[in-house]
């Protein structure tokens, strides 16, 4: 979790105080996570605030799924190295299984040369990012995520909600449609490289069908 300093803190109690005094809720602070397991696992008791797998490890997975069950906007950090994503199971919406549903939560790697997350045994997209979300990623590579059998939109990232993304590489993933990336949302991606993607039908590397 994240270190707060007494200082902060007490300008942070004071501050909620206040929105008590004055009838408005308190700010709700989020949740901030480094993974310390490059294995993919789930997390075992999603929303008690702690990313810990069976084993006690903290994973991508894990991280994930514990920022979906918390409120606020989180943080997620990858240390360097590639972080395989191998349990399968599309359609399912929790991260339990296949891609990585996310809400609310900024995720940052070291930089896309030295952290990777690897989709190349799941059978499924990296990052399915649903209509009322918010996401920040940076400092990664994207890889692998897709099937021409299993993906119709979007080999690496599915975006239907409010994306910002910088210092990323979407290399060699696969769809029908939208190979690297499928967006039906907002979307703003700087200083990163998109390719050796695939798709069948259109959008080979990206592709943005409205505004």
């Amino acid at each position: 979790m994240r270190y707060i300093g007494p200082a902060r803190l007490a300008l942070l109690a004071a501050a909620m105080g206040l929105c008590a005094f004055l009838g408005r809720p308190s700010p709700v602070l989020g949740a901030s996570f480094t993974l310390d397991a490059t294995y993919d696992a789930v997390d075992a008791s999603p929303g008690d605030g702690v990313c810990a797998d069976a084993g006690g490890a903290c994973t991508l997975r894990a991280a994930v799924m514990e920022t979906n069950a918390l409120p606020g906007a989180d943080e997620i950090s990858l240390p360097a190295g590639t972080y395989v994503l191998s349990i399968p199971g599309s359609g399912e919406d929790a991260s339990a299984t296949g891609d990585l549903d996310v809400s609310d939560v900024a995720i940052t790697g070291d930089s896309a040369n030295a952290t990777k997350i690897d989709a190349s045994g799941l059978n499924d997209r990296v990052f399915h990012i649903p209509f009322d979300a918010t996401i920040r990623i940076s400092g990664l590579t994207i890889q692998n995520g897709g099937t021409l059998a299993c993906c119709f939109f979007g080999g690496g990232i599915f975006n239907a909600g409010d994306m910002t993304a910088s210092d990323l590489a979407i290399v060699a993933n696969e769809a029908t449609s939208g190979g690297a990336v499928w967006n039906e949302g907002a979307l703003d991606i700087e200083t990163s490289v998109i390719s050796d993607n695939r798709a069948t039908s259109f959008g080979v590397e990206s592709l943005t069908p409205r505004g």
